[in-house]
């Protein structure tokens, strides 16, 4: 074969590619070892970044949701918080996101007038409207998690996105803002909502179960097995003996 290849390209040309290929192929190497080494030192930069800015901002917050404050003092923490920007501003929200699932009650509201009066709640509905699948579901977990009932609609409008894990954020959403009678609205669901989804929905509205269970009637007796399994499923996690399955007992 060596003989064939020196008799048809010649010793001269075979060894220059010999020594390019091998030059490619190292470069290939360094290249890769550069892109694995250089993202870690990166991440290892932002997360030391973060390290050192939680603090300050779980004090601002802490003033912000568990102390009597003053108006103008008030209106000083928000401040210092509303000129965070970039991964600052992300790290913030998320914070945020993650005491609200911790506090109801009265923090609960500071918590959501916090959002509110950040500017936050309006950067989520327009990132809500976004076009990578990816930063509109996460806005519209936040608004949802963030209790803001006026952005139902503008959330129910993305119930038949293409990308399915949206569309399950959507169910989810719409359980958490209006309860039971969203109901209504998941009936128009052509695709499935994961097992996931089905268990965050039957948690959501264990807590509103002041609300009138016929509205499950129409999940129960649907078409849409993924629908239909919900429905069962919201009856045995529920209290089965407050539900009454007569066919004239309908959601209007």
């Amino acid at each position: 074969m060596d003989d064939f290849l020196h008799k048809t390209i010649g010793p001269l040309v075979l060894e220059k590619f010999v020594i390019s290929s091998i030059i490619v192929f190292f470069s290939g190497w360094m290249v890769l070892l550069f892109l694995i080494f250089g993202g870690r030192r990166s991440k290892l930069k932002w997360l030391n970044r973060k390290n050192d800015f939680l603090p300050a901002l779980q004090k601002e917050l802490y003033s912000l949701l568990f102390i009597d404050l003053s108006e103008a003092e008030w209106d000083g923490y928000l401040n210092k918080i509303k000129k965070e920007k970039g991964k600052k501003e992300q790290w913030a929200i998320e914070v945020l996101v993650s005491l609200k699932r911790q506090y109801s009650g009265f923090c609960g509201e500071r918590i959501i007038r916090v959002f509110v009066e950040t500017g936050w709640k309006q950067k989520m509905q327009k990132q809500a409207n976004h076009r990578q699948w990816n930063k509109k579901l996460k806005a519209i977990r936040t608004l949802a998690e963030m209790e803001q009932t006026d952005d139902y609609e503008q959330i129910k409008s993305n119930l038949f996105h293409s990308q399915e894990l949206v569309r399950d954020e959507v169910a989810v959403a719409m359980i958490r803002l209006k309860g039971f009678k969203a109901i209504l609205d998941l009936l128009d669901l052509e695709g499935e909502i994961s097992d996931w989804s089905q268990i965050q929905i039957i948690q959501a509205l264990k807590i509103q179960e002041d609300q009138d269970k016929k509205w499950i009637y129409p999940l129960v007796t649907h078409s849409n097995p993924s629908l239909k399994k919900l429905g069962s499923r919201l009856l045995v996690e529920l209290d089965p003996t407050q539900y009454v399955q007569d066919s004239t007992v309908k959601t209007p």
